[in-house]
Formats: structure tokens, C-alpha cells, sequence
């Protein structure tokens, strides 16, 4: 039998229980939320597709929007030894908006960015101060290719 294999658009968000946490550093590019694709799943990140974040610093206070909080994201191999940025070093204040559709951040890549099961979607952040994860939050709007049981 041949497998069925469906896309879905998939939210990615920092609720996911298959997400790593990890404050992070000030002055440094500092891992904050790590998502290890399931197995048999795999995940699209295609033009048009959506990222939104809310980060707080240790003050406690949202990050400071005056861009010295810079954010990355990064698909890695199941190793970790290769990366490649699909968002590079986009200031904070353009990744805030979470509900109008004409003001929230859409990627585009020039071509669409396949990450295989096992490997890790990494939110990425650099700030001058210290980020506190458990009070900040993102919502990662991507396409899911999952097999279909037949």
C-alpha cells in the first residue's frame, strides 16, 4: 500500500510538549525555544507563513523595542552540526503583531525550507539583558506533511 502523505497548516507555539526552553543570555545569541519535528512528520516553512513573538526580559518588562533585541530563527540537523537560517536578525518590534494578517511577519524564503523529522526549528534571540522564557511566548504558523495510517 502506498503511503498518503496530507499537508496541514500546523501553529507552532511555545505550549507545544515538544518544546525546549532555555532563558536567554544578554549580549548573546542565545537559544530560547527549540522544536524537534516528531517523528514521521515533517514541516514546510514556505513564503507567506507567519511568526509572531512576545519576549520578556528579567526586569520583568517586554523587551525593549528600540532594536537592541534582535531575533533569528534556524532549522538544525538532528546533530545540531548543521544549520540554516530561514529568518535572519529581524529587530524585535517587527515580529510583535500577533493579530492583523497585514502587519504580522510573513517569511520569504527564495525557496520553500523542508525540515525532516528529527530535526530542530531553534527560536533564537540576542538582547542586552537577560530574556525570561517562561514569560514570553511565539506562535510559528508553518505547513505539517504527516503520513496518513491506512
Amino acid at each position: 500500500m502506498e503511503k498518503q502523505i496530507k499537508p496541514t497548516p500546523y501553529h507552532i507555539t511555545n505550549d507545544n510538549t515538544a518544546i525546549t526552553e532555555v532563558d536567554g543570555v544578554a549580549d548573546t545569541w542565545s537559544d530560547l525555544f527549540k522544536f524537534r519535528v516528531p517523528q514521521n512528520v515533517g514541516i514546510v516553512i514556505s513564503p507567506g507563513d507567519t511568526f509572531s513573538c512576545y519576549l520578556e526580559d528579567a526586569s520583568p518588562a517586554e523587551c525593549a523595542r528600540d532594536g537592541t533585541c534582535r531575533i533569528r530563527i534556524e532549522v538544525r540537523d538532528a546533530s545540531e552540526q548543521h544549520r540554516e537560517v530561514v529568518m535572519g536578525d529581524v529587530i524585535y518590534n517587527k515580529l510583535r503583531e500577533f493579530q492583523d494578517k497585514n502587519k504580522v511577519f510573513k517569511f520569504n524564503p527564495p525557496k520553500p525550507v523542508k525540515v525532516s523529522e528529527r530535526q530542530w526549528i531553534v527560536i533564537m534571540a540576542k538582547d542586552d539583558a537577560i530574556i525570561d522564557v517562561s514569560d514570553s511566548y511565539f506562535d510559528l504558523l508553518v505547513t505539517r506533511i504527516a503520513e496518513l495510517l491506512g
